[in-house]
């Protein structure tokens, strides 16, 4: 889906280069040695299971409460925000395969793709493996503007960006 006014896009895009990103945040402590650069919009642990809407900064983050509301009203619907944060990889950190929970209700887990003037040979694509977890089932090219759903449950990866990509890789 690519419906986010133009206005709201360039507002993120604003916001997130002003935040400091910290390397070595890991999608999964096990199979994750190395970790990526990430950004904590609201600073809550995995394993949370309440709403944590009501602890995001409105003064702090407008245009990520702008984009909440919007996704709220036209894409999900009344639900529970248990995370929020901004990922970025650059050439020569690689993404391996998670879930963003090991829990059995539902959950989903939403991506939008900050980076602009995306190319295909910057490769850098989110995988998505069929239920078993032994093959790819989708792959979604980091175009901005991009937002992709799924169930949090569902195992997943961001793929490497090519050698060719010199500039962040952000979700």
């Amino acid at each position: 889906r690519n419906a986010l006014p133009d206005d709201l896009y360039e507002e993120l895009l604003k916001k997130y280069r002003r935040q400091p990103l910290t390397y070595g945040w890991k999608s999964h402590n096990d199979n994750d040695p190395h970790g990526h650069w990430n950004y904590k919009i609201i600073h809550a642990s995995k394993k949370e299971t309440k709403d944590q809407r009501h602890t995001l900064n409105k003064e702090k983050y407008p245009a990520c409460c702008a984009w909440l509301d919007w996704l709220t009203k036209e894409v999900v619907g009344e639900n529970s925000l248990l995370r929020f944060y901004v990922n970025a990889h650059t050439y020569g950190i690689d993404g391996y395969p998670h879930c963003d929970t090991t829990r059995d209700r539902e959950e989903k887990t939403f991506l939008m793709y900050l980076s602009p003037d995306w190319l295909p040979e910057y490769a850098g694509e989110t995988v998505i493996f069929n239920e078993i977890g032994n093959d790819i089932e989708k792959s979604i090219i980091p175009k901005f503007g991009r937002i992709i759903g799924f169930p949090s449950n569902r195992l997943h990866a961001a793929r490497s960006v090519s050698r060719l990509c010199n500039k962040l890789r952000i979700t």
